[in-house]
């Protein structure tokens, strides 16, 4: 028998009763728990959370789930009223709590409230034994004189704490924070907070974020602890997963003399140091990774010795780094970015879209002019790892300029392995010319030198726009429709028979120097077969298809784009 088709919608009951009202409470209460988790971060105008109130004040059915659904109330959000956030905390009953805290002052108030402030920090002092997560955001240090005590008791349930300053005052956290008990604790992400590193030494711990996006103060730095504290922390949180530290402080290069321990993190996933070169490497070698970690490298020169950043980057990696097999770089005229990879690729997406095992990104110092820079970023590159076994290599170039024609072909020359190259970026045309140059004393191979990267099979151009080019070639040509010749032009006043045979309407573009790198990639296709495809990736202004396989020419096996 078929199926009775049901209509789009249903009709309310005669008795006037909703469907939703037939609904058991353990479902009801279930939809209340989705209402919630969407809306919990809406504005709340005046303090007040609207999905609450319209959970509590439709009708007395719903006012009693709600209100007896502890749940429903354990999640307390920041930007509501004190009021309402006190009224969360009771009706969440004995429930775990997430609690957030944003210790505010208001602009037109010159004068803080420090009568709220109390009441907020007793709120969070009795329920931090059953508190899971504890998020606070502070604006000024007058609003909460001795907030920090009510930090100094056990929070045996806490598993994430979270912690931010919005300015350079910095909060400093007690030396007993949770007077070291919490067992549960498995994330700590702080900004702009000051502590020492024995403080931190949480077993379970498995992410650690410190940030001071205002700035690290040189004079209170010193009271955060010694580097060698640093590593004894490390070494006391063997499950930790994710690592990121920024502001390595110089000093900590300098600061020790006795023998530094060592640090095993087995279970390490993501490495993200952030510093002066010096303390970034220094952390580094006295680390034990796994070889699956992905290690990211920000680094920067000190100010003193500005010169000496690139030569200690480039015997760690000569010391430390295995021979990648893929490798994304980026060169801007303030910084070099590389990403190495130990994996065959057979996509490159370029710099930053994939999980690299080892990442560097290097600042140029301010008192290094960019020629200079690509001298020494170029010994970095060449003797700093292997580049022989590349065999994926994605390049994105916002420097263009004459300083860049030596540094490009010298990496090139080396990177005969190469199967697969990604090119973006404003010196796109200059690579791809420097692609159907010969090799200086390479291969001679069916009567015909090599190339610059003899292996390459498959290019990928990113982000490139030919409307430019399109314009040019287009002249003042009102129509150009596609022969199987050629592109042709039909007058539209004499209306010309299309049966007749006519002209390459685009054939000068060929010699337009606008077009020359262009030119050279057909060459390279024409002449040296083991290229076989040209990708246009995110590429904009060609009409169709037609104008990609006129460009790039049928010795590609397939010219595709987005």
């Amino acid at each position: 028998m078929a199926r009775r088709k049901l209509p789009a919608y249903t009709r309310a009951p005669k008795d006037g009763r909703c469907l939703i009202d037939t609904l058991p409470n353990e479902i009801l209460a279930a939809i209340f728990l989705l209402v919630r988790n969407v809306c919990v971060e809406d504005d709340a105008k005046y303090g007040v959370p609207g999905w609450a109130v319209s959970l509590t004040y439709t009708c007395s059915r719903w006012r009693a789930l709600a209100l007896n659904t502890q749940l429903l109330w354990t999640m307390v959000p920041r930007h509501i009223s004190l009021a309402w956030q006190q009224t969360f905390v009771k009706r969440s009953g004995g429930a775990p709590l997430e609690l957030s805290l944003h210790f505010s002052q208001a602009p037109e108030d010159p004068f803080p409230d420090f009568q709220r402030t109390a009441m907020a920090c007793v709120m969070m002092r009795r329920n931090l034994s059953r508190t899971r997560t504890l998020w606070l955001l502070f604006d000024s240090l007058e609003v909460y004189p001795k907030w920090s005590d009510f930090l100094c008791i056990p929070a045996p349930e806490l598993q994430t704490l979270k912690m931010d300053s919005a300015d350079a005052q910095a909060i400093e956290l007690p030396s007993n924070v949770f007077q070291g008990h919490a067992p549960k604790l498995t994330s700590i992400n702080f900004d702009n907070i000051y502590f020492t590193w024995p403080s931190l030494a949480f077993p379970e711990l498995i992410l650690l974020k410190i940030n001071h996006s205002a700035g690290l103060d040189p004079d209170r730095e010193g009271g955060m602890g010694t580097f060698a504290e640093l590593l004894s922390l490390l070494i006391a949180l063997p499950k930790l997963r994710y690592l990121e530290l920024h502001d390595l402080p110089h000093s900590a290069s300098s600061s020790n003399t006795l023998p530094l321990e060592t640090a095993s993190l087995p279970q390490m996933e993501f490495l993200k140091l952030f510093g002066v070169t010096e303390a970034v490497l220094l952390l580094v070698q006295h680390l034990i990774l796994p070889s699956t970690a992905n290690v990211l490298l920000k680094v920067s020169p000190s100010v003193d010795r500005p010169g000496d950043s690139i030569p200690s980057l480039c015997r760690h990696l000569k010391s430390h780094s295995r021979t990648p097999v893929t490798m994304q770089m980026k060169l801007s005229l303030d910084e070099l970015c590389f990403e190495l990879g130990m994996e065959h690729e057979t996509y490159l997406r370029g710099y930053g879209s994939l999980y690299p095992s080892l990442a560097v990104e290097h600042e140029r110092p301010e008192t290094l002019s960019f020629p200079l820079f690509l001298i020494m970023i170029s010994r970095l590159v060449i003797e700093g790892f292997t580049v022989t076994h590349l065999t994926s290599l994605h390049i994105e170039s916002e420097a263009l300029s004459t300083h860049t024609t030596n540094f490009w072909p010298l990496l090139l020359r080396h990177a005969r392995a190469v199967e697969r190259l990604g090119l973006k970026g404003p010196a796109l045309p200059e690579l791809c010319i420097a692609l159907s140059r010969f090799l200086e004393g390479g291969n001679v191979v069916d009567g015909k030198q090599e190339p610059y990267l003899p292996s390459l099979q498959h290019l990928s151009l990113w982000d490139f726009s030919f409307e430019p080019l399109v314009k040019a070639a287009m002249k003042d040509l009102e129509t150009v429709y596609w022969e199987l010749d050629g592109p042709v032009a039909q007058d539209p006043d004499t209306l010309s028979d299309p049966d007749e045979q006519q002209e390459n309407v685009l054939e000068w573009i060929w010699d337009d120097p606008r077009f020359k790198w262009i030119s050279a990639l057909k060459k390279r296709a024409d002449e040296w077969k083991p290229l076989k495809e040209i990708e246009l990736e995110e590429c904009s202004g060609l009409p169709d298809w037609q104008w990609e396989s006129y460009l790039f020419g049928d010795a590609a096996i397939s010219v595709s784009s987005e």
